[in-house]
């Protein structure tokens, strides 16, 4: 007589993959005008952009007021700060603060771009 044997088996997915930032970039750089910067989210974030002077001084702050989502996204910058004005030509830093929407966890990616116009 055969054995039979019957399995009852759950499975459940879950996104294991804490959240970071891969792919950043800005496009174009140099830029004239305004420039949009680009990045990959592994999971959905609420995320701050914060461009600075090459001595420091910050410039300009964007924040998404809702969390976006997982995958490639970007945010537009139009080369004005905070007051409105247009930047002078030069070189700037930016600092991307992503805060995963699931829990406390925040990842920081900086990078450089050049203002040539």
């Amino acid at each position: 007589m055969p054995i039979t044997h019957h399995l009852n088996s759950t499975f459940i997915l879950t996104n294991s993959t804490k959240l970071e930032l891969e792919k950043v970039v800005n496009y174009p750089n140099p830029f004239t005008d305004e420039t949009d910067i680009t990045f990959f989210l592994t999971q959905p974030g609420k995320v701050k952009i914060s461009i600075f002077t090459i001595r420091g001084l910050l410039i300009r702050e964007i924040e998404q007021s809702e969390p976006l989502d997982l995958g490639f996204n970007f945010i537009h910058w139009d080369g004005k700060d905070d007051f409105g004005d247009d930047i002078s030509r030069g070189i700037y830093l930016y600092r991307i603060k992503a805060k995963s929407i699931d829990s406390n966890h925040t990842v920081t990616f900086i990078g450089k771009m050049v203002k040539s116009g």
